[in-house]
């Protein structure tokens, strides 16, 4: 009898024991034997680290390419619409001043761009009604498509070079001008190809300011070098220069640029 009992004392032990453990089981406080779930980063696991912090930046700076849109829209903004100046080789069909015929240009599109884009050549008239949508359909298209725009890793540098595309028939040479005064050693073809828009994003990539400047201090030489080579752009000088001083410098603390990159 005495074993009968202790049997029984055992077995009601063992089983309390099992509902205990399966009680634990169901709540959770007892781990599965189950397939081993991945580390995260959020178990602290040094497999996975979390992700660095990176500072916010203006959406032009810094995070990837041009956009056509910034740039063009400063362009436009400056160009402002018709205009008819006699001495100004843009506002003749033939391209030369007294050349063809006096049409004038619009949001800065001449009349030989004018042709190259429709496919005609422009009378008064149809210089008039260019629209900005056209416009801008040209610098696309004629400008901003020949400097490899979408490819400039800076925006203000965009910005200036499609500026200078449009005001400038060798604007590319300028700018290959610039670059090798600065250390590159480009043919100063006023083509802009591979080795001119890899040597632009090197020189951005190492000193943006730099090159930047130097195109700028660049086209500044060339406005006088053209009022050298013919008296009548003296009458053009102050707006040239105007216009290529609306684009700060990034030296200067000061200013818009260096505001926008601190």
């Amino acid at each position: 009898m005495k074993y009968v009992i202790e049997g029984l004392v055992l077995l009601v032990l063992i089983v309390l024991t099992i509902y205990n453990f399966w009680t634990k089981y169901q709540e959770g406080k007892l781990s599965r034997v189950d397939t081993p779930t991945k580390p995260t980063a959020e178990s602290g696991n040094e497999a996975f680290p979390s992700p660095p912090v990176v500072p916010s930046m203006p959406p032009e700076i810094g995070t990837g390419n041009a956009v056509f849109q910034i740039a063009a829209q400063r362009a436009l903004n400056f160009e402002g619409g018709y205009q008819r100046h006699q001495n100004d080789a843009g506002n003749w069909t033939g391209g030369k001043v007294g050349s063809g015929n006096l049409v004038g240009t619009n949001h800065g599109i001449t009349a030989t761009t004018y042709k190259a884009y429709f496919g005609k050549t422009p009378n008064k008239s149809d210089m008039k009604n260019l629209s900005q949508s056209e416009a801008m359909s040209i610098y696309k298209k004629l400008y901003w498509d020949v400097i490899k725009g979408d490819e400039i890793a800076d925006q203000y540098t965009a910005n200036i070079v499609l500026d200078g595309q449009l005001q400038h028939r060798f604007n590319v040479r300028l700018l290959q001008q610039s670059l090798n005064s600065i250390g590159f050693s480009l043919a100063e073809d006023n083509k802009f190809g591979k080795k001119t828009i890899t040597a632009l994003n090197e020189a951005i990539y190492v000193d943006v300011g730099q090159i930047y400047n130097a195109y700028k201090n660049r086209r500044i030489q060339y406005y006088y070098e053209l009022v050298e080579s013919d008296s009548r752009n003296q009458s053009f000088i102050n707006g040239w220069l105007n216009r290529i001083n609306s684009f700060d410098d990034y030296s200067n603390p000061n200013n818009q640029l260096a505001k926008k990159i601190s």
